[in-house]
């Protein structure tokens, strides 16, 4: 079965978690960060690997680069699609954070 997950990766020595959101983000989906922040209270210690959560806004559309992921969907949280656990559990959190507000 095939599970989907948030854009992500891992923190070079010396880079912020919002540094390489950003950077993951472009190697990822070729979407340039306009702004990053992190929401610590949504960071998830799972079994494998710490996850430490971004917000990010991107200017412009995803695209494959080749190298990183297979396919990308769009989800409107609404239908259900099988997620890894981790994923889930962070969504969560951001549940229970509200949805924040954009000026």
């Amino acid at each position: 079965m095939q599970y989907f997950s948030l854009p992500g990766g891992g923190i070079h020595k010396g880079e912020s978690a919002a540094a390489a959101a950003a950077r993951e983000i472009w190697e990822e989906l070729g979407l340039a960060a306009v702004e990053v922040e992190r929401v610590g209270e949504c960071d998830h210690a799972g079994f494998l690997n710490d996850h430490q959560v971004c917000l990010i806004q991107t200017d412009g559309n995803p695209c494959l680069r080749g190298h990183e992921l297979e396919a990308f969907c769009w989800w409107d949280m609404k239908e259900s699609i099988p997620l890894h656990p981790h994923v889930k559990a962070i969504l969560a959190k951001v549940g229970r954070l509200g949805k924040p507000e954009r000026h």
